[in-house]
């Protein structure tokens, strides 16, 4: 990992080897109500136009529309797309499970169910 920026409601990450920052929700809140936040963060990095990836991991899982797509074409102009979760880089996951690992409140204030939830503590 190169680098992370701590958010209460999300936190950023940046991969070795992968172009795009990760967004990872910390929180169940929508992205609609946290893009303009990540907008004003990001746009000092990237100015007005880029795209970030965002982890949904805490409000939906392992499922098929856990990443997205948040592209930036302004601070008023953006759009979001599902992404498929095969085609974001096993090296973004482990990340995001040390970092719930190493952050158990998170994990454990969401409302994921218990099976998964202890899936992620016994990772390895």
């Amino acid at each position: 990992m190169k680098g992370e920026l701590s958010m209460v409601n999300y936190k950023i990450f940046s991969i070795d080897g992968y172009d795009k920052d990760i967004v990872f929700l910390n929180t169940i809140e929508d992205l609609y109500f946290l893009k303009q936040e990540i907008f004003a963060k990001l746009s000092e990095k990237y100015g007005s136009k880029f795209n970030v990836i965002v982890d949904h991991f805490i409000t939906n899982g392992f499922s098929f529309n856990r990443f997205s797509l948040l592209i930036f074409n302004g601070e008023e102009n953006s759009s979001s797309y599902i992404i498929n979760p095969r085609e974001i880089p096993e090296e973004v996951k482990k990340s995001i499970i040390l970092y719930l690992k190493e952050n158990l409140d998170i994990l454990e204030e969401s409302s994921l169910p218990i099976s998964i939830k202890e899936f992620i503590k016994q990772d390895n």
